[in-house]
């Protein structure tokens, strides 16, 4: 696949954030396929040096995410409507943060860039070292993504249902009667 660059990036408005995060659930534990938010995704760099790839998914982990998604929205658009559109940009970007994201080697990035959905396991997985040292053990995770594969899988047998009879040329006499 091709990776576009982009030269300057998008502006974000407040009724497209809205249109995208209104498109966003919360998943049930288990196995889910979940929509892609971002084609090409964040590089990032670990602490080890590792290069990995961070791409976020429409779903939110729970509640409490879509309601500080929600809030981060609202105050992107009050600036926005006092019209500081740059300043709105840092809210409206953290509102897409509150959803779910997963990470490959840079490596490995390729095979994801460009794809609407993944596939993977949504599980209970130990939180960083801070939560857990504020009382949260867990956090729900999505795990083990791979890309889903967007291909057409169907016959072409409706070519002749949708026929357009053409009118007839045949001319209709037309009598004139009387009562």
């Amino acid at each position: 696949m091709t990776q576009m660059t982009q030269t300057q990036p998008r502006t974000l408005t407040g009724a497209r954030v809205a249109a995208l995060l209104s498109k966003a659930g919360i998943p049930a534990l288990g196995a889910n396929k979940l929509p892609m938010l971002s084609r090409t995704g964040n590089t990032y760099v670990r602490e080890d040096g590792t290069a990995i790839r961070i791409f976020n998914v429409l779903a939110f982990r729970n509640t409490k995410e879509q309601a500080d998604a929600v809030a981060s929205w609202k105050s992107g658009l009050a600036l926005e409507n006092a019209g500081d559109i740059n300043g709105a940009q840092e809210h409206y970007k953290a509102a897409y943060n509150h959803l779910m994201s997963f990470s490959v080697l840079e490596s490995n990035a390729p095979d994801y860039e460009g794809i609407f959905e993944v596939a993977g396991i949504v599980e209970n997985v130990p939180a960083s070292a801070a939560l857990q040292a504020a009382g949260t053990k867990t956090v729900i995770g999505f795990n083990r993504p791979r890309p889903v594969a967007v291909s057409a899988n169907i016959s072409n047998t409706g070519e002749t249902l949708f026929v357009v009879a053409t009118p007839s040329t045949k001319k209709v006499s037309k009598k004139k009667t009387t009562v």
